[in-house]
């Protein structure tokens, strides 16, 4: 193919493209020759049919002695002054110094500790008296007040001698309920999420759980 040829070839396909629209044929304007048709003539059979409503949709009852004007409703005002404990409640330099722990049992006589203090403060020192005790957290949902964690049974004594509740490698999981109450927060041991720890066992965690408390407030 010589020079001459090829742009003979190129510019074609040049032409070609740029009047690439009266490749395809145009039939906008086709409907102004459109015929009309005649009305389609149902059988008499089938004129004689008649729909009926499968789900019929009842007249409200309107009310008498409507208003001329509509007033929306108001929302329910804000408790700003509610809201505003709940922040100071959750700022930890809002926190008194002092905890009051007690150790005492629930209705089936279960030891369980109290703590005279809001949810989160009370979730805070939980947490770094575990931390204080050496004891490992697994893993942790304040959202249902719940701490997981592993103890040791046979090494419930706090001393200087050993590792507090890891003296031994055979550890146990268990999970530390900090729950909220009218009158505090309480704090118990559990076997899981439905059984309680062994009474003796608890008692004595929770008694060095307290004593961790206690020392944090001397500091």
């Amino acid at each position: 193919m010589n020079k001459t040829l090829f742009l003979s070839v190129v510019s074609g396909c040049s032409l070609l493209l740029l009047s690439g629209c009266s490749l395809f044929s145009d039939n906008a304007q086709d409907y102004l020759q459109a015929e009309s048709k005649p009305d389609i003539v149902l059988p008499a059979d089938v004129q004689q049919l008649t729909l009926e409503e499968k789900w019929v949709v009842p007249k409200a009852a309107q009310p008498e002695n409507l208003p001329e004007t509509f007033e929306p409703p108001r929302p329910v005002p804000l408790n700003v002054a509610a809201m505003q404990v709940d922040k100071e409640e959750e700022r930890p330099d809002t926190w008194s110094k002092e905890v009051n722990t007690r150790l005492v049992q629930d209705g089936n006589g279960s030891p369980i500790l109290r703590l005279d203090v809001g949810f989160p403060q009370a979730w805070a020192r939980v947490g770094e008296a575990l931390k204080e005790r050496k004891i490992v957290i697994e893993d942790l949902d304040r959202s249902v007040g719940t701490y997981y964690i592993l103890l040791n049974e046979d090494a419930v004594s706090q001393s200087d001698e050993q590792d507090g509740w890891f003296a031994k490698p055979s550890n146990f999981a268990y999970e530390v309920k900090v729950n909220r109450a009218r009158s505090g927060v309480y704090v118990a041991l559990h076997e899981d999420a439905d059984n309680l720890a062994d009474n003796d066992f608890a008692r004595e965690f929770l008694e060095s759980l307290q004593s961790a408390i206690a020392d944090d407030e001397e500091l």
